[in-house]
C-alpha cells in the first residue's frame, strides 16, 4: 500500500513540474517570437540606412566633382568634365564670389 501512494505522489509531482515546463514553454515561445518580430525591424532599419547611406555617398561624389571643377581642379573621378564657365546651367557670373585659389593638399 505504500508502494501505491508513493507512485501516486510521484506522479503528482511529475504532473505539476510538467505543467510548470509548459507554462514556462509558452512564455518562452511567446518572448522568442517578439524578439523574432525586433530582429526583422532592426534588419528593416539597418537596410535602409544603407540605402540612405550608398544615396548620399552618391550625392557627396557630385558635389566633389562640382566643388572641384569650380576650383578648377581636373580629376579622373569626373564623368564628364565640365568647363570652367559652367555648371550644370550655372554661369560663372553667378559664382563669382567663388574664391578661385588652389586648395592646399596635405
Amino acid at each position: 500500500m505504500f508502494l501505491g501512494l508513493n507512485r501516486i505522489i510521484n506522479r503528482f509531482v511529475v504532473d505539476k513540474t510538467m505543467a510548470r515546463f509548459r507554462e514556462r514553454n509558452v512564455l518562452l515561445q511567446k518572448k522568442l517570437s517578439e524578439y523574432d518580430a525586433e530582429m526583422e525591424r532592426l534588419a528593416r532599419l539597418i537596410a535602409a540606412e544603407a540605402s540612405i547611406s550608398q544615396q548620399l555617398e552618391s550625392e557627396l561624389r557630385v558635389v566633389s566633382r562640382k566643388i572641384l571643377t569650380i576650383h578648377g581642379f581636373a580629376t579622373p573621378y569626373c564623368q564628364s568634365p565640365l568647363r570652367r564657365g559652367e555648371l550644370n546651367g550655372v554661369s560663372q557670373s553667378n559664382i563669382k564670389n567663388v574664391n578661385h585659389r588652389p586648395l592646399i593638399h596635405e
